[in-house]
């Protein structure tokens, strides 16, 4: 649930202020959307979701002067791909099991010697440091396929495109990767589906 509000800020927030802040300055600066949906898109099973409603918000954002689709394709594909990362890992006690076909769960509690189920205990989890290891080469695919988009629909001139993209690739990648780093290292705690059973 948690998740689902940050990304929702995020899809809300993102567009505008690429478009108000980032877009406005006299440098090559970072692309937040595409930040945002590599940072978000590990931490749930509808990341292909959270990239286009992103993407969308994106291209229909002011002053909406390019082909209407191009960032909500972008980043749909990127999002579906970083959602296949399994999203969590253990890392306190208890057993770990597989769960569904891209997620990976821990819990606590099992049986005691006598074949009494112990008490439940939380399990420290966080984000599979797959996340940010994938991040540079995701970042940075998702962020050639739109500049060559904007150059085979017409949205830029090739040579615009040339002259902005080192600036731009250098700045979204180490952002993406300084994001899903920070969310990777960061734990959260879940309390374990078993529940105390007594003799």
């Amino acid at each position: 649930m948690r998740a689902f509000l940050l990304a929702a800020v995020f899809v809300i927030l993102a567009p505008v202020v690429q478009a108000a802040v980032v877009n406005a300055l006299p440098w090559s600066g970072p692309d937040l959307v595409l930040i945002g949906v590599v940072a978000f898109a590990p931490l749930t099973r509808h990341g292909a979701l959270l990239g286009f409603a992103a993407g969308l918000a994106a291209d229909i954002a002011p002053p909406a002067d390019h082909t209407i689709g191009r960032h909500a394709l972008v980043l749909c594909l990127a999002g579906w791909f970083l959602a296949r990362i399994p999203p969590e890992r253990p890392t306190g006690f208890g057993t770990a099991g597989r769960t569904g076909r891209t997620g990976w769960t821990a819990w606590a509690g099992g049986t005691g010697r006598a074949g009494f189920r112990t008490a439940p205990r939380p399990v420290i989890t966080a984000p599979s440091m797959m996340a940010p290891i994938m991040a540079a080469p995701v970042a940075l695919g998702a962020a050639l396929l739109d500049a060559l988009l904007a150059v085979l629909l017409g949205d830029e001139p090739k040579a615009s495109v040339l002259a902005s993209l080192p600036g731009s690739l250098v700045w979204t990648v180490l952002g993406a990767v300084a994001v899903s780093a920070a969310i990777a290292l960061l734990p959260r705690r879940r309390r374990s589906p078993f529940r105390s059973r007594h003799a």
